[in-house]
């Protein structure tokens, strides 16, 4: 459900970014209501008086929630980005349309929304602990695929966040979702990428300075003993995104910045690929 506009200038953030995409009016910064940009014949003078419908305005976010969440299921009820079933029970896998994340979630008893975002006007937290903004490590399992939250004793055990990790300064968060560092070779080929976090100023920005840490991204580098080798990337929860996404409805196309798989390009649920696929498919319908 939409929040109404006409307050714009005193409602939240995420309001704001979903009126100035679905509003034919917005509020400046000094109060005062103008039409909205977007959607407004900005050369009056013209022959071409067309406005553009909301209908038009499309907002992709590839954020950090765990693909797993937010992926259609198969028959079996398993994520599947290749072969998920639409809401017409095609086997066209991808990301859920906002319409679909708004079902009841088989045997849970609850939304796709409330399993990623939960009641974000109301503080109310995500069903998926791993979606929790927090620098302590969390506890509970992913509600998609049971996958239990472990802490670093644990290395790598939870397959969509690999573990929570001690964050002794508390100037940082535990992660949504990783995946592995890659690189692409002159031929096309794929192979894995590391940053050596050990050498100051290398890189600009390293997860693995510290040595004794037990962040999923590191491993140890052979030649010292120390955990600075960085072989994976992160996101964190991204709900203040995933609230805008939501405030869109049909207007947004929700996709993780965690990929499926990274090792074989030529399948629909490689890399990025899904969430391109996700945005043409809500294009097709306003575009023909």
């Amino acid at each position: 459900m939409r929040t109404s506009c006409s307050h714009a200038r005193l409602a939240s953030v995420t309001t704001r970014f979903c009126c100035a995409l679905s509003s034919p009016t917005v509020t400046d910064r000094n109060g005062t209501v103008v039409p909205n940009p977007i959607f407004s014949d900005l050369d009056p003078s013209d022959a071409n008086t067309k406005v553009r419908d909301p209908g038009l305005v499309f907002l992709a976010g590839i954020v950090g929630v765990p693909w797993q969440d937010i992926a259609r299921v198969n028959g079996a009820g398993i994520p599947d980005l290749n072969a998920g079933l639409d809401a017409n029970g095609k086997p066209i896998g991808g990301f859920k349309s906002g319409a679909e994340l708004a079902q009841a979630l088989p045997s849970l008893g609850y939304s796709g929304w409330d399993l990623i975002l939960g009641d974000f006007d109301h503080y109310g937290a995500p069903k998926d602990p791993l979606l929790h903004e927090s620098f302590l490590p969390r506890t509970g399992s992913n509600p998609i695929t049971g996958d239990t939250l472990v802490n670093g004793g644990q290395p790598l055990l939870n397959k969509i966040n690999g573990n929570e990790y001690t964050i002794s300064k508390r100037d940082d968060l535990q992660y949504a979702c990783i995946f592995p560092l890659v690189k692409v070779g002159a031929a096309g080929e794929i192979t894995a990428d590391l940053r050596d976090c050990s050498v100051p100023g290398k890189y600009a920005g390293c997860d693995c300075e510290d040595k004794t840490n037990d962040n999923p991204l590191c491993q140890v580098n052979p030649a010292t003993g120390f955990r600075t080798d960085q072989v994976r990337a992160k996101l964190y929860p991204g709900l203040r995104h995933l609230a805008v996404l939501k405030g869109l409805g049909g207007q947004a196309v929700v996709a993780s910045g965690c990929p499926a798989q990274l090792t074989t390009p030529t399948q629909p649920d490689f890399g990025y690929r899904p969430a391109v696929a996700s945005l043409v498919e809500r294009l097709k319908p306003h575009l023909k």
